[in-house]
């Protein structure tokens, strides 16, 4: 049965066709003759703040060199791009906390997505204010359109959810629920998504107000690739067939089905024999919730990177109907634009799909493009750049003091770099913390889906207990990871081992490493630390650098944000 999407784009053939073009980003941007603006007059009205998040978008330097996206290009020709941005947390709901708080998990305490998995929360907005209510205490309208994902908003059940996220900080939301990501979500509702930002855009032209307005928008796609079914028979050897949402063919319908001829990367045939033992672990698991898939099948890993490929070209038809519709308007002249992403994909580097308990570039380095106005544009920063740095960064571009209005950011604003009055990043090194306990489970799961499985065919229901029944306490699954720009280290330990470790026999005792030097191995394919002791100097060099960012940004990191008892989550 073929499969077709109920709205495609127009033209979307014909952008594609440059799909294959590309000298690469850095040799197209070119400083512009914008002068250094002077700090924000109060007397005369803010710019507005339109946020544009992808999800499952990784940077533009880590995709095949001959994918070519136009809209996007042409965007960061007239923006500041940070190459080296990065989230602060894996994946999903986690980092989208950072995005949006300025805060670490640890005070978010979203280590999970809301509603999935026992233990599970919501953001608390009376204890890690939003974006949006920072700018609405400076006087900023405010909305939020898309992908939410940070609290149970459906568990309300109101038929209309325009004014569920006031309490958020966002004055205006969606009618329809909160949509997660499902099958074929990007290629059908991402359009709806750009109409509903459209209409609230063009009722604040209506008004003519004095007061600026901040918008997030969040597009699906290209999050559409978590569901492709890439040899045709993930569906039907799933555990549990249809949890969360369906294994699926491509849509058969351009660029969907068009195979674009990119390769598999160079890091393809890691065998992970050297690294963490949470890569392997997710691996196990993620073929009983997304059926069999040979990790070494290297047809079934290119249509999965082809597909990444068409997910972006469909997303990059979206963007730019949006470009288009500011500059029609006259709004990209009167707003901050911000392009970015929650978290990468794999797409086949290190034989890994998805994205999961890893800290490699494709993982985690993710587009950041600012656009200002009266800011550079067309400048490459290889400074250092987190999520954490996002919100207050996103104050300082408006002129405001990050600290004056939370006192608690741990983050560092770059406006300075964005308006030309620095070449520097303020930021040293970045903090990645992974607390999921959804991954890297493979043995309890395959417990539980099978039992659920049963029950679904008229078996009788069995109980199953949080944490005991869902995580693997004897597995190293939790991370901490830094990255200084040239080295990037990572620790990871089992969930019930919460610990900073200062000393040799309990960094190697209690902790499996990663070390990479990614000047000299920038496919992140020799781990240093696989062999610690051939690197001992620089693995106790990089972890009390580690030490210090966990003890400067999070404070003290004993598992205190994990659900329950904290007993259960630090070792005696």
């Amino acid at each position: 049965m073929k499969i077709t999407r109920r709205d495609i784009s127009k033209g979307l053939a014909a952008a594609a066709s440059t799909a294959l073009m590309s000298p690469s980003l850095a040799n197209s941007l070119k400083p512009s003759n914008h002068k250094k603006p002077s700090r924000h007059n109060k007397n005369t009205k803010r710019k507005n703040v339109l946020i544009i998040v992808t999800d499952q978008e990784r940077a533009r330097l880590t995709l095949p060199e001959n994918l070519t996206l136009p809209a996007r290009r042409r965007f960061d020709d007239n923006a500041v791009v940070f190459e080296q941005y990065h989230i602060a947390s894996l994946s999903c709901a986690p980092s989208r906390s950072v995005i949006y708080t300025g805060q670490h998990v640890q005070k978010t305490r979203l280590f999970n997505n809301p509603g999935y998995g026992d233990g599970a929360v919501d953001l608390n907005p009376s204890k890690t204010p939003t974006l949006g209510q920072l700018f609405k205490d400076i006087g900023y309208k405010t909305a939020y359109k898309g992908k939410w994902h940070l609290s149970s908003v459906n568990a309300l059940k109101r038929k209309d959810n325009s004014q569920s996220l006031q309490p958020f900080g966002f004055d205006e939301w969606q009618k329809g629920k909160d949509t997660g990501g499902l099958v074929y979500q990007g290629a059908n509702e991402d359009s709806d998504i750009l109409a509903d930002a459209q209409d609230y855009m063009n009722r604040q032209l209506q008004h003519d107000g004095t007061d600026p307005w901040l918008l997030a928008i969040n597009f699906h796609n290209p999050h559409d690739v978590m569901w492709l079914d890439a040899n045709g028979r993930q569906a039907a050897t799933r555990l549990r067939p249809g949890l969360v949402s369906d294994m699926a063919p491509a849509i058969d319908q351009y660029p969907y089905n068009h195979d674009f001829g990119f390769g598999l990367p160079t890091s393809f045939g890691d065998d992970l024999s050297t690294k963490p033992e949470a890569q392997q672990l997710f691996l196990d698991q993620a073929q009983y919730f997304y059926g069999q898939l040979d990790p070494s099948d290297e047809q079934a890993h290119r249509r999965v990177l082809n597909y990444y490929a068409a997910c972006l070209l469909d997303s990059d038809k979206t963007i730019d109907s949006l470009l288009r519709y500011l500059e029609e308007t006259g709004l990209a002249d009167d707003t901050i634009v911000v392009m970015t992403s929650d978290h990468g994909e794999m797409a086949g580097s290190h034989g890994i799909r998805h994205k999961g308990p890893f800290m490699y570039k494709e993982n985690i380095n993710v587009p950041l493009s600012i656009r200002h106005p009266e800011g550079l544009a067309g400048i490459a920063s290889k400074g250092l750049f987190s999520a954490l740095d996002l919100t207050p960064t996103l104050l300082g571009l408006v002129g405001e003091n990050p600290l004056k209005h939370n006192p608690d950011f741990k983050g560092y604003d770059h406006s300075d770099v964005i308006f030309g009055r620095s070449n520097n990043s303020p930021r040293q090194a970045l903090l990645v913390n992974f607390s999921n306990t959804t991954q890297g489970n493979p043995r309890l799961d395959k417990i539980r889906m099978s039992a659920k499985r049963a029950e679904d065919q008229g078996a009788p229901a069995r109980q199953f207990h949080f944490p005991e029944n869902f995580i693997q306490f004897d597995s190293r699954t939790l991370g901490r990871g830094i990255f200084d720009g040239r080295y990037k280290f990572s620790r990871w330990f089992t969930p019930g081992d919460h610990h900073l470790p200062e000393t040799w026999s309990v960094l190697v005792g209690r902790n499996d490493l990663e070390l990479y030097d990614v000047s000299n191995d920038p496919d992140e394919l020799n781990n240093l630390a696989h062999h610690p002791e051939q690197n001992s100097t620089m693995i106790m060099a990089m972890n009390a650098k580690l030490n210090q960012l966990v003890t400067q940004e999070v404070g003290i990191d004993l598992g205190a944000h994990m659900p329950g008892d904290p007993a259960t989550w630090t070792a005696t």
